[in-house]
């Protein structure tokens, strides 16, 4: 596959969603929609947010039904582009998209960018 992305040249199998890359509509990093050749009706998207959220909601089904009685904290973290999808998820979606039976915790490592909440900025060391 390319790097951070995929395309169809690349041979993905139907059950495989995939963004292409392109910015901002096919960026995973960004939350962004997946591309919707990756669906059986060519037309299907999902967000990465949703992906992730799909996750924490797949736990939360398997903490509630016994099948995983010992789980009390899931850690979403990411390198690189993964700490920005990381840290955008935090940021960005409904956590938890609904009430889960563990703590939900957002770990970004070493973004190339960070989100700031107020006027104030890192520069030069100050």
């Amino acid at each position: 596959p390319s790097a951070g992305s995929m395309k169809p040249a690349d041979g993905p199998p139907p059950s495989v969603v995939w963004w292409n890359g392109t910015f901002p509509e096919g960026c995973w990093r960004c939350g962004a929609e997946s591309d919707p050749r990756a669906s059986r009706d060519g037309r299907s998207t999902v967000s990465s947010f949703a992906v992730l959220d799909a996750l924490l909601d797949a736990l939360g089904a398997a903490k509630t039904s016994g099948a995983l009685p010992s789980l009390r904290r899931v850690v979403l973290a990411g390198h690189s582009s993964g700490g920005q999808i990381v840290q955008r998820h935090a940021i960005f979606s409904r956590v938890p998209p609904r009430p889960q039976p563990f703590a939900v915790r957002h770990v970004a490592a070493n973004p190339s960018s960070y989100a700031y909440f107020g006027p104030e900025r890192w520069r030069g060391g100050r």
